[in-house]
């Protein structure tokens, strides 16, 4: 597994343990010890994705950022090695 491929791996973790205490509080609002886990995964996962673009590019589009469209410059799902 490449350097990239790793980083991606903790970017896609981080989000999806965002997701489940996001659910989770949908369930149970006012549980204090769920907000606060919910508050520093966010902060967890943004810290991630924000380090992962800094040194592979956008991961999605809405990421793109400065005067080019540099979307386009990471590798298509058909092009990387399944």
């Amino acid at each position: 597994m490449t350097e990239r491929e790793k980083m991606l791996k903790k970017v896609q973790t981080a989000d999806f343990e965002l997701i489940e205490a996001n659910l989770y509080l949908d369930v149970y609002p006012y549980c204090n010890k769920a907000l606060e886990y919910f508050y520093a995964t966010r902060e967890k996962a943004n810290h991630l994705r924000n380090e992962y673009e800094e040194k592979y590019g956008p991961l999605t589009a809405n990421s793109t950022k400065g005067d080019t469209w540099n979307w386009i410059d990471s590798p298509w799902p058909w092009k990387c090695e399944g």
